[in-house]
């Protein structure tokens, strides 16, 4: 419980620091299928990319949430906006995410598939939401192709996108239209 504590008041001088980042990652895990456990094992161990003077921020919220046992979000913002981040940094970044959801991720998760959850890349102009679980090989392969896929929505006028297979199961990218 001490760790749990300390761990609390962490994440508060973090949320209390966040705008002072250009890129934050928030785990939201439900306590009821989660373990104290699974939060040392999904911390990432990983900072910016190099040539970046301001580190990733990573936040972890562990509480009951309305989704269920096993339910999660994860959200990883990024504060520009599409056409102001770099190549290069974007192709850093995913690799660094994708070692983390290979290494840490998929281990924790792929004991917890029946839980529901949410998984979006949040920019200030755009949003890709990824339709898959954190269990499963595409949810880590997203992170591998985030330069590719930010350069095919960058020009587009629609705001949000979802991230599905097609029918050959290589990435596709759809746009959510809103009602």
């Amino acid at each position: 419980m001490k760790y749990l504590q300390q761990h609390h008041l962490q994440n508060r001088r973090d949320r209390d620091m966040v705008h002072e980042h250009k890129h934050l990652i928030i785990v939201h895990l439900n306590s009821t299928g989660f373990s104290v456990e699974d939060i040392v094992e999904i911390r990432p161990d990983f900072e910016a990319p190099s040539g970046n003077d301001r580190p990733v921020r990573y936040e972890l919220q562990w509480d009951s949430c309305a989704m269920g046992p096993c339910s999660y979000t994860i959200s990883v913002i990024i504060y520009a906006a599409i056409g102001a981040i770099s190549t290069g940094f974007l192709a850093a970044l995913g690799a660094d995410l994708y070692k983390w959801s290979r290494d840490r991720l998929q281990k924790v998760f792929s004991k917890r598939l029946s839980g529901e959850g949410d998984t979006i890349i949040q920019f200030d102009d755009k949003s890709i939401r990824m339709d898959f679980h954190p269990s499963e090989e595409s949810f880590a392969e997203v992170w591998r192709q985030l330069p590719d896929l930010v350069c095919l929505i960058e020009d587009s006028e629609c705001k949000a996108w979802r991230v599905t297979k097609n029918e050959f199961g290589k990435l596709a990218l759809e746009e959510v239209i809103d009602h």
